[in-house]
């Protein structure tokens, strides 16, 4: 089945009130981009970034940690692409509850910052699952060094993590994910850049002396 056929028939198969009621935020924003950094809870999102990493619990059931992303729409989920293999950044997580005839819940999220975004089906288990390789993984420090896609090229990896505990998902504050809400290449190594890139800029910013405030009392007279 050609890859555009299956994609039409996954979204034919997001239920019509998930769509409805994720528009019905729209009218007080112009875009999603708009509900994501201008939303009430951004500021505290900000402040409490290491409480946004402990959100998820890996030991816990993905139902649950999915429920948990659900209570928290405005939150972006860095996820590998259920397509191809390119990053996917979604939000708004929403459940769709058992009908009467079904058995099961069923996990959504939307993908797209524009006035319009797309409602993609999600499974827990892969969202939340973990890698079971042993790998070589850099440090920060390794990390921050890089400026170009050569620069991960050449990266030679100096910590070893063999407990399979790297997890397949990454929620990002708003200050870190807004950098990627305009980002088009996808891709691993670039969505890696840009958000290094973003880290180094609020790095100067918070390092920079604060320009001294004048008092309309002391301000200079003509």
């Amino acid at each position: 089945m050609h890859p555009r056929t299956q994609q039409q028939q996954k979204a034919q198969k997001i239920p019509k009130t998930f769509n409805e009621n994720s528009k019905m935020l729209l009218p007080n924003f112009e875009t999603w981009k708009d509900f994501l950094l201008r939303n009430p809870d951004r500021l505290a999102y900000d402040e409490k970034a290491d409480c946004i990493q402990n959100l998820i619990d890996i030991e816990e059931s993905a139902v649950n940690n999915f429920r948990l992303l659900s209570e928290n729409k405005a939150l972006v989920c860095i996820s590998k692409s259920q397509m191809g293999k390119n990053l996917q950044l979604t939000f708004f997580h929403s459940i769709k509850k058992p009908a009467i005839l079904s058995t099961e819940s069923e996990y959504f999220a939307l993908t797209g910052f524009s006035s319009r975004a797309s409602a993609v089906r999600l499974d827990p288990k892969d969202l939340f699952k973990l890698s079971t390789k042993k790998f070589n993984f850099p440090s920060f420090e390794q990390l921050m060094l890089i400026k170009s896609e050569e620069d991960i090229k050449q990266l030679a990896p100096t910590n070893t993590m063999d407990d399979g505990k790297l997890e397949h998902h990454a929620l990002l504050p708003p200050l870190l994910f807004e950098e990627l809400l305009d980002l088009e290449d996808l891709r691993p190594h670039s969505v890696l850049l840009s958000i290094l890139n973003r880290i180094r800029s609020l790095k100067d910013e918070r390092s920079s002396p604060a320009k001294p405030q004048i008092s309309s009392a002391n301000k200079p007279k003509n």
